[in-house]
């Protein structure tokens, strides 16, 4: 599971911060689940689902990450047009593996990283 929650967050292209903040959580909350050291409730699986998010993908891996395609998100999060969310999930890990690789990683905040994302994203779509 702990690699689904950071895919979660990563799909919205969201920090930390603002994921537990979506969720009305506190971020050590958060960091817990995506450390695997605590399980989301009911209701984090709830809010969850009316983000779009499948709850048995969530809870198993099995199935779709996306309970339908076709959910309105949020309009400043990613949506599933052309991408999908392994792809998202494997530009954020590129992301992650360059800003190090060029020793940028301590220099941009998680605010711009998720920026830097959305642009992936939005050029990925060809939208930008």
């Amino acid at each position: 599971m702990i690699d689904r929650m950071k895919r979660v967050r990563s799909y919205l292209g969201v920090t930390q911060k603002i994921m537990s903040d979506k969720l009305g959580l506190g971020v050590s909350t958060w960091q817990q689940y995506e450390l695997g050291k605590s399980l989301p409730g009911t209701e984090t699986l709830q809010k969850l689902a009316k983000l779009g998010f499948d709850i048995h993908w969530i809870l198993t891996g099995e199935g779709s990450m996306l309970r339908n395609s076709d959910h309105a998100f949020e309009e400043d999060a990613p949506t599933p047009d052309i991408l999908t969310p392994d792809m998202i999930f494997q530009m954020s890990l590129a992301l992650e593996n360059f800003l190090a690789r060029e020793k940028l990683a301590k220099a941009i905040r998680p605010e711009e990283r998720a920026t830097l994302l959305k642009i992936l994203c939005n050029i990925g779509r060809g939208t930008y």
